[in-house]
């Protein structure tokens, strides 16, 4: 769970008409957005680093934003029927949310408030893992972008996703949802156990002596 394992999220963008002519696409000074990216990413780290919620969040896009809210609108409302029909990775992040932040304080929570708890507290980001991670090599296509992982200073397959949102080059940290939960699957695989017996074990690793209630399933609201 500690190893990050990140792969590209590419979108695609639709052309926006305004009067009948076709708006013309932002230009991209590309070695100037490289630079800027490998900033956003490093900047992101040193704030979950240092437990800066304000500053890591200020380097994310809206995806990652929205993302947020999605968890809590879920970890508020959903049944257990709606909690199992998630992926294994959205299921993993909701139930970590409900078994580590206590009720009196999520029920007040927006979704932004929610990533900035989940930042302070060590629910998003293993300090000792981002901190051996760099943005190396940066593909740009229009407004997406992509930098490959480079991890204790040896190049790897995998990518993290940016996307130049607000005037600002941001890091989109659903961009490693993808291969995590693909390497969470095959852990079950492993295992030869459920996939809920094994997100049950991952969470209940983080928070020795704090067992896993059964009213983790049941909806807060």
């Amino acid at each position: 769970m500690n190893k990050l394992i990140i792969t590209t999220f590419l979108f695609l963008f639709s052309i926006i008409s305004v009067f009948g002519q076709e708006e013309e696409p932002t230009k991209i000074n590309e070695e100037k957005a490289k630079k800027e990216i490998v900033k956003a990413f490093e900047t992101y780290k040193k704030g979950i680093l240092s437990g800066d919620s304000k500053t890591a969040i200020a380097q994310l896009d809206k995806n990652s934003i929205n993302y947020y809210q999605e968890v809590l609108d879920i970890s508020l409302r959903a049944d257990s029927a709606q909690i199992n029909q998630l992926e294994v990775l959205d299921k993993l992040i909701v139930l970590s949310v409900k078994h580590k932040v206590p009720k009196e304080e999520l029920i007040k929570m927006n979704g932004l408030q929610l990533l900035n708890y989940s930042i302070d507290n060590g629910l998003i980001g293993n300090k000792n893992t981002i901190n051996e991670i760099e943005i190396g090599e940066v593909d740009i296509n229009g407004e997406i972008a992509y930098g490959q992982f480079i991890v204790k200073k040896q190049k790897t397959p995998l990518y993290f996703g940016f996307t130049y949102d607000q005037s600002q080059w941001r890091l989109d940290i659903t961009s490693v949802f993808e291969p995590t939960g693909f390497a969470i699957r095959k852990l079950v695989e492993m295992q030869n156990k459920s996939a809920n017996e094994v997100i049950i074990t991952m969470i209940e690793s983080t928070t020795p002596g704090k067992k896993v209630s059964k009213d983790i399933w049941q909806p807060l609201l």
